[in-house]
């Protein structure tokens, strides 16, 4: 059933009006939980396929994307199933002509086609509706990051295990802060466990027994401008079958940390200061000030712009993609 409002509400409020079989023309996912967003995606497209007997369905990202093409596949009529749905991820990207077209088609959407939003945050999207198109839902996803403890507890749980928080952090520095790749890594992690308790000794030793001690040292190549070395270890993971997605997203997660440690360096913050903002092990931050030697403060733009790049060509073009991976690995460590 296809409600009309143009109401916020949160992810709870959200799960409770599917389970109601209530579903809206368009909604728009804002916040920074990749899991909890990831998640309202999949609830709503299973919504939609229990209601409708064929669904077709089409993701896109914003900024490697023709809006125009977009919306003319919304407005138009499914060839195969009775419903489509379309995904349009990290549109706080958007330029503002583009936006512009999109709160058009919010104010007279297509009741055939279903569309999905994310947005990151809505700063430069502000939506006037008419008085009558209000066709749209907000769904805020809360951004705490205490969230993440709880959630990599309760995977472990599932699994049937407890997990200290000591192996949390060792993990979350290792893997980053999404959500996504904590989850699947405590997944791996619980097949090969043998206490009922996960300590942060068992995580050190699943990364040594993995491929993923090859990933850790391929940052610490990187981080060490070490190309000759990086070079051997992708060509060694490419064996191993590791996907280039989660490499560059790992990449980026400790890149980020040096910028930060540096940056904060640079404000004369203590060492405990920058161990409390950052949240990381004191060991941890021993290694990265060794590192961040290694850059000058302004290579950190260059960097993140080459990672950026990297992480849009994976998502969007047929180069095989650890040739894509490769190259941007050896850029990184010019």
């Amino acid at each position: 059933m296809t409600k009309i409002s143009n109401s916020s509400v949160t992810y709870n409020t959200l799960k409770d009006q599917l389970k109601n079989n209530l579903l809206y023309p368009v909604y728009i996912i804002c916040g920074d939980d990749d899991y909890l967003i990831e998640q309202s995606i999949n609830d709503i497209k299973d919504e939609i396929e229990q209601q409708e007997k064929e669904l077709e369905y089409s993701s896109y990202y914003s900024d490697s994307s023709n809006i125009t093409e977009i919306l003319d596949t919304a407005n138009s009529m499914a060839l195969f199933s009775s419903r489509k749905l379309i995904v349009i991820k990290q549109c706080e990207k958007l330029l503002k002509v583009d936006t512009e077209q999109l709160i058009d088609y919010i104010n007279n959407p297509n009741l055939q086609t279903y569309m999905i939003l994310e947005f990151e945050n809505l700063k430069k999207f502000k939506i006037k509706p008419s008085e009558n198109s209000n066709n749209f839902i907000t769904v805020n996803i809360p951004s705490d990051p205490k969230n993440i403890i709880l959630k990599v507890k309760k995977e472990a749980e599932r699994q049937g295990y407890k997990i200290k928080n000591d192996a949390i952090q060792r993990l979350t520095e290792l893997v980053g802060e999404s959500l996504i790749d904590l989850l699947n890594e405590i997944k791996k992690l619980a097949i090969n466990q043998s206490g009922e308790v996960i300590e942060k000794s068992d995580v050190e030793n699943y990364i040594k027994k993995s491929k993923f001690k090859d990933v850790f040292e391929l940052i610490n190549a990187i981080c060490n401008k070490d190309k000759n070395k990086a070079y051997e270890i992708l060509t060694e993971l490419q064996q191993t079958g590791e996907e280039p997605i989660a490499v560059i997203n790992r990449i980026s997660w400790r890149i980020r940390q040096l910028w930060q440690v540096q940056q904060l360096t640079d404000e004369k913050k203590s060492r405990e200061q920058i161990l409390k903002t950052l949240k990381i092990s004191s060991g941890n931050l021993y290694y990265i000030q060794k590192q961040i030697k290694n850059f000058k403060k302004d290579e950190y733009a260059r960097i993140l712009q080459k990672i950026y790049d990297a992480d849009l060509k994976l998502k969007s073009t047929q180069t095989p993609k650890f040739d894509v991976l490769t190259s941007s690995v050896i850029e990184i460590c010019k």
